[in-house]
């Protein structure tokens, strides 16, 4: 039997009133709410590779890119994109922002060139690599594919 996948929230945020009967969120605040790690998807996608028997660490920072999960012995990594950041070909989660496009734009780009970059440097380093996006989590809850 699977365990079910707890979410926790992030140790420095309140939990905050339903939209109807609170005040609307500064957008410094709503950007502060979003995590760059322990992500649903990520969370999936480290549940699923450890459920396969297979050891890794997480965020590695000495590895190009901070992978989410990956082996220094084995040479191997897997990135959880979001699909919004990387801006996915293709996909319903990558949509354009209606305001600010200039800025956005400009900045989903340069999300999409790093990206290549770090998938470089991970070629260099004789490294396979898996890019994983939130797309296939939000098709395949139940599992998540490295």
């Amino acid at each position: 039997m699977q365990r079910p996948l707890m979410r926790r929230r992030a140790p420095n945020l309140e939990k905050i009133a339903p939209r109807r009967l609170r005040d609307p969120l500064t957008r410094s605040q709503m950007m502060g709410r979003i995590r760059s790690k322990n992500t649903v998807p990520e969370v999936r996608t480290r549940s699923a590779v450890y459920a396969l028997g297979v050891r890794f660490r997480a965020h590695v920072t000495d590895l190009p890119g901070k992978p989410d999960l990956a082996t220094k012995t084995r040479r191997w990594a897997i990135f959880v994109h979001g699909c919004f950041w990387h801006s996915h070909e293709g996909c319903q989660l990558a949509s354009k922002p209606r305001s600010n496009t200039p800025y956005w734009s400009e900045k989903l780009v340069r999300n999409q060139s790093g990206t290549r970059f770090t998938t470089g440097l991970c070629a260099t380093l004789a490294m396979k690599f898996s890019p994983s996006g939130n797309a296939r989590h939000a098709t395949n809850p139940g599992f998540a594919t490295p």
